[in-house]
């Protein structure tokens, strides 16, 4: 393997491993115990303003998630020659995303998650056991499956493990990424098969109304992910790293580089504050959403390009390795996002109304214990998969073959 590959796929590590900081510093916004307000003071902006900028980080850093995932995927898949190579992807696939993500449907099914899920959402907890319900087997079995990516609405799916969607819809785009690989020999046909994938969804959603919308608004950094590790779009922005030399100050590295990412990066805030409005006066209601939610991928993509080259510019070393931190956290991403809420809300639930501790307490172990833990945990529960996952694959390849005579 070359230095230019390692770095490439290092500097995937650290996207990832920023990323899922990201995510769990928003989600910290509903799993802490002291008043929303209070951050609204600190940062001198409202509540509401605060809530819509958490929201607007957390959808960047899942742009960015879904382009790495896209990435990563064509770099060690590229193409499948038979039917027994999209079988053996798609069980690759499965071993990778399934046993923990079932791990979590089994904690918030059997513990009762939606308990947890009132406490984060500041409900009394004298009132907790009138929010439990039990779990149709109807809604067991779709998020088993991974389903609720193309069955969304209610009653099949609960807002209670909303935060499992995410394994719906990359599980959608697994499933249709052997057809884009198919059919993607030269730019323009790569392009206009894309288009293509992206109206057979909006043409199935009109008729079944049930697919979640984050697969309209993630399947452009996905796609654009692949396209970028197929034709190398990455290296186009390299021109960043050739001035910002290991001997130039920091300062000088990561301001000319940083700058198109933080533009991309406002124009999708005003995109989807006001772009919406405007598209919805120019065309039929029912196209709006599909349109906007085009252009808010593309730019989502075009975000995660340049961030891919701020990372690049600032964050890698001249043989390319990353901090040891970024790859251990980057190795548990999947792991994190699966277990943050419950790891996280239960143990702030067991700290208010088990141990009675204020508010500020509940908060500083919840960050200065709670949080380090969740990494830890995670690290050692995906290493856990992996090995068993290794053992299994190793006992199978030394079991003898019988031939028939």
């Amino acid at each position: 393997m070359t230095k230019d590959v390692i770095k490439r796929l290092y500097e995937l590590d650290i996207a990832r491993a920023l990323a899922i900081c990201a995510i769990v510093f928003v989600h910290s916004y509903y799993f802490l115990e002291t008043d929303p307000n209070l951050f609204g003071r600190l940062y001198f902006v409202s509540t509401a303003v605060l809530s819509y900028l958490l929201g607007y980080i957390a959808n960047l850093a899942l742009a960015l998630f879904f382009f790495v995932s896209g990435y990563a995927l064509y770099w060690s898949n590229k193409s499948f020659g038979t039917w027994h190579d999209a079988a053996s992807f798609f069980k690759r696939r499965a071993l990778r995303l399934f046993p923990l993500y079932w791990v979590a449907v089994f904690i918030y099914v059997v513990f009762g998650f939606l308990p947890l899920q009132a406490y984060a959402f500041n409900y009394n907890a004298a009132n907790l056991a009138a929010w439990f319900s039990p779990y149709g087997s109807t809604t067991i079995a779709i998020y088993v499956l991974g389903l609720q990516g193309l069955i969304s609405t209610a009653p099949y799916v609960t807002h209670e493990m909303t935060a499992l969607w995410f394994v719906g819809v990359i599980w959608v785009f697994y499933l249709i990424y052997p057809l884009l690989i198919a059919f993607s020999s030269k730019p323009v046909r790569f392009i206009a098969v894309s288009i293509l994938a992206y109206v057979a969804l909006a043409a199935t959603q009109l008729l079944v109304h049930t697919l979640d919308s984050r697969l309209f608004v993630f399947f452009g950094p996905f796609v654009g992910g692949m396209f970028a590790s197929k034709y190398a779009l990455s290296d186009k922005w390299t021109f960043v790293t050739k001035k910002a030399t290991s001997g130039r100050r920091f300062a000088s590295r990561i301001v000319p580089s940083a700058i198109p990412c933080f533009c991309v990066a406002f124009v999708i805030g005003l995109f989807s504050t006001f772009g919406v409005r405007g598209l919805s006066s120019l065309l039929p209601s029912s196209f709006v959403a599909f349109v906007a939610y085009a252009i808010t991928g593309l730019l989502c993509f075009l975000f995660s390009l340049f961030a891919i080259a701020v990372i690049r510019a600032v964050l890698t070393t001249p043989d390319g390795a990353p901090h040891r931190l970024y790859r251990l956290v980057a190795y548990s991403t999947y792991t994190i996002y699966l277990f943050q809420l419950p790891i996280l809300v239960g143990l702030g639930f067991v700290l208010t109304y088990a141990l009675h501790l204020t508010a500020i307490q509940t908060d500083l172990i919840l960050i200065v214990v709670g949080v380090p833990g969740l990494f830890i945990t995670c690290y050692l529960l995906q290493s856990l998969q992996d090995t068993v996952l290794k053992r299994i694959k190793t006992r199978r390849g030394a079991q003898p073959r019988t031939h028939m005579h």
